[in-house]
């Protein structure tokens, strides 16, 4: 396959989505990775710890895990028209993974690889299933991890991005764009809501029924408002460079954990640091990041993690260069 028609089979709007989730991502991870000095309460870094828990946690992960059932059905859909053994290199795409994942863990113990690569296993029986059966068996997925165990919540999200990618979601945005709207403002009025539920258990628990209900609705309030002003020609120029990000993911991803930990390593900061330091840090990082992203893809078709990926997938060289 070249690289025109590489290029070709993407679909922009995934992409520059996965990148906008990776950003939201970084600014929880890396207080976990540094450790960061827990805020005194009613300081200032009390409440930009607050707004984190109501705006960022439990959020872009979701916007993440859902992107992750979308790309399991564009791999296996493209991979059967190929002629491939689909649900083999399936399967060895998320033992690489689960590579990955197991290598983060050492500086990352939140990380998500490793997570992302087991459930991606439960998606396997589903390819094959109805968009309908899949969309019932991700409401349930829901349910159960919201007031039972949070691994459900990932299953749900990639349950409800393998539907999307059953019914041509992200290829036809014009065909949805109504029901876009409809969704959007639904999760709008859900917000404040959800919020407050998420407000009165937060003393009993960060992560509870809660914080999984503020989650869901903000994060389809997010994906809603993501896509509809990607639309507009003016979006679309602004959130371009967040496709060469999101291109990029697993490079940036575990760039991020590269690069915090070599900070973190070099100047002391493991608890030693707030979260105003750790957001500049994010800032300063998603700024490095992104152009560089744009300037490896001017002379590269993926990621060099990307590359791995894929080379150890189908188990011959495939040619990085453009």
């Amino acid at each position: 396959m070249n690289s025109s028609t590489t290029q070709a089979n993407r679909i922009s709007v995934i992409d520059a989505l996965r990148g906008f989730a990776l950003i939201g991502i970084l600014f929880v991870n890396i207080i976990s990775i540094i450790n960061a000095i827990f805020p005194e309460p009613a300081s200032g870094e009390w409440y930009l710890y607050r707004f984190f828990n109501y705006t960022i946690e439990q959020r872009f992960f979701l916007i993440f895990s859902m992107l992750f059932g979308t790309g399991f059905y564009i791999f296996i859909s493209r991979a059967e028209k190929r002629g491939d053994n689909a649900t083999r290199l399936f399967i060895r795409r998320l033992l690489v993974l689960l590579v990955f994942g197991i290598v983060h863990f050492m500086f990352q113990p939140g990380e998500a690889l490793s997570i992302y690569a087991v459930i991606g296993f439960a998606l396997i029986p589903f390819y094959q299933r109805k968009p309908g059966t899949i969309f019932l068996a991700c409401l349930l997925a829901l349910l159960l991890g919201i007031f039972f165990v949070e691994y459900f919540n990932v299953l749900s999200m990639m349950l409800l991005g393998l539907f999307m990618g059953k019914i041509q979601f992200f290829s036809r945005l014009d065909h949805f764009e109504n029901r876009i709207k409809i969704v959007m403002w639904i999760a709008l009025f859900l917000t404040p809501i959800a919020l407050y539920i998420q407000y009165i258990s937060l003393p009993t628990s960060w992560y509870g029924a809660g914080a999984g209900i503020g989650g869901v609705v903000m994060a389809t309030l997010y994906v809603c408002v993501f896509l509809r002003f990607y639309k507009s020609a003016t979006g679309r120029k602004y959130l371009r460079p967040l496709e060469y990000y999101g291109r990029m993911a697993l490079t940036n991803y575990l760039g991020q954990t590269a690069i915090i930990v070599i900070a973190m390593k070099l100047f002391d900061l493991q608890g030693n640091i707030g979260l105003f330091q750790t957001t500049l840090m994010s800032i300063g990082i998603i700024v490095v990041q992104i152009p560089l992203s744009m300037l490896w893809l001017t002379f590269f078709r993926m990621g060099p993690l990307e590359w791995i990926w894929r080379v150890a997938t189908y188990g011959k060289y495939v040619n990085i260069r453009k």
